[in-house]
């Protein structure tokens, strides 16, 4: 089972870390439109979600998310558990602050192991 905001209690923080970076890493862009980064993107025929679209499942997807931060995605009780968990929701806002603004798209790996050494977890390069 995948992550998701809906499942995130189920998860680590450190799991969740692991399959945000892994599809990071596998997408390779960021998911950005018109210089607006977007939960989910159909960019020349080629689907794009950033680092939180892709914890929401396409059943609790709704275009109405794009523009909003994921704190009020959560706080608005959008998905069927409501995430409490402060360690969370802080990795969840400093996921989606790494797509949007930090993220180095030339070297993802450098990009997501200093977030990982701020965030006190663990980043293990992935072999493509």
């Amino acid at each position: 089972m995948k992550p998701t905001l809906s499942t995130l209690a189920e998860f680590t923080n450190q799991q969740v870390f692991n399959f945000v970076g892994k599809h990071l890493e596998k997408q390779g862009e960021a998911s950005i439109n018109a210089g607006k980064c977007r939960y989910r993107l159909n960019k020349n025929g080629k689907d794009l979600s950033c680092a939180i679209g892709c914890l929401i499942s396409n059943k609790n997807y709704k275009e109405t998310f794009e523009g909003k931060s994921v704190i009020s995605l959560v706080g608005y009780n959008y998905f069927e558990k409501v995430i409490t968990d402060e360690s969370k929701i802080k990795l969840l806002e400093d996921l989606q602050q790494l797509h949007d603004y930090e993220m180095n798209w030339d070297n993802i790996p450098k990009s997501l192991k200093l977030f990982a050494e701020e965030n006190n977890l663990n980043y293990n390069e992935r072999k493509t």
